[in-house]
């Protein structure tokens, strides 16, 4: 196992190279993690082990970057406590390009990878911090080409 830390690079408009390095939204499959509640960190950590056959890119929506943010994830991702829902901060500083496919969590085949989302991310009161969590989050790979 090793922690991946993924990188963002942003620019404000979308270029034809941009494109080629993300594959089609219907491309994309499930991909299942496990999850680790860490409250004395206050963080919770994702790993993911492909089990594929083929590599399988993580894009920058559906991993963590190093400063446990998901990029323009809408009300996709959200910490449930009870029957309270803690939706992720918002991050989108414009477009995400994969410059060299730093915005790209290519994982291989056998190969397992971590990432952490901070408590602040989604503004989960300190009270809390010791309770029950559910993570509402399905992220989405698609094979790397």
């Amino acid at each position: 196992m090793r922690a991946y830390r993924l990188a963002f690079h942003f620019m404000s408009a979308i270029t034809a190279g941009s494109v080629a390095a993300c594959a089609a939204a219907a491309d994309r499959a499930p991909i299942t993690y496990h999850l680790i509640d860490h409250p004395d960190h206050i963080r919770i950590e994702l790993h993911y082990r492909n089990d594929t056959r083929h590599p399988v890119c993580l894009t920058a929506s559906f991993w963590p970057n190093a400063d446990g943010k998901l990029y323009q994830t809408g009300d996709r991702v959200a910490l449930i406590v009870g029957d309270r829902r803690f939706p992720i901060a918002q991050f989108n500083k414009g477009a995400c390009i994969a410059v060299e496919l730093t915005c790209v969590a290519r994982v291989a085949p056998g190969e397992e990878i971590t990432g952490s989302i901070p408590y602040r991310e989604f503004g989960l009161p300190a009270r809390l911090r010791y309770t029950s969590k559910t993570l509402y989050f399905s992220p989405l790979a698609p094979e790397c080409h």
